[in-house]
């Protein structure tokens, strides 16, 4: 997967973010405290967008993230138990369709432009 060590790098980060300080507490105490840890792995400056439960735009687009994010275990575990070449070309395709869409959520909920989701994508090519 094109995004395979950044997203491991960044899950490690929010599970130590998350086993240090439990759950149950305010979204934006994590944001920051995730910030922070990104930043003391060497991640710099990394933007986090805040999503406003307020709005229904973001909090559709929140919601179809994590529904496709749920699912990337499940299809990664499927894939590695695939007894037949074509039950893996078919996970396959279907891992880099749920990435493609993860992308393009994640791009429109930054509001990239197009030059600029080139220069991400040739950043983590």
């Amino acid at each position: 997967m094109k995004h395979e060590e950044l997203t491991r790098k960044i899950i490690g980060a929010a599970m130590a973010v998350l086993n240090e300080l439990k759950p149950g507490l305010d979204e934006k105490l994590y944001e920051n405290a995730l910030v922070i840890e990104l930043a003391a792995r060497g991640h710099g400056a990394v933007p986090i967008r805040s999503i406003n439960a307020d709005d229904a735009a973001d909090k559709s687009r929140r919601d179809k993230i994590v529904q496709l994010a749920e699912q990337m275990p499940a299809l990664a575990s499927s894939f590695l138990t695939a007894r037949t070449p074509q039950e893996k070309t078919a996970l396959e395709r279907q891992i880099a369709a749920t990435d493609a869409q993860l992308d393009k959520l994640v791009y429109d909920l930054y509001g990239l432009t197009e030059d600029e989701i080139k220069i991400v994508e040739g950043a983590t090519a």
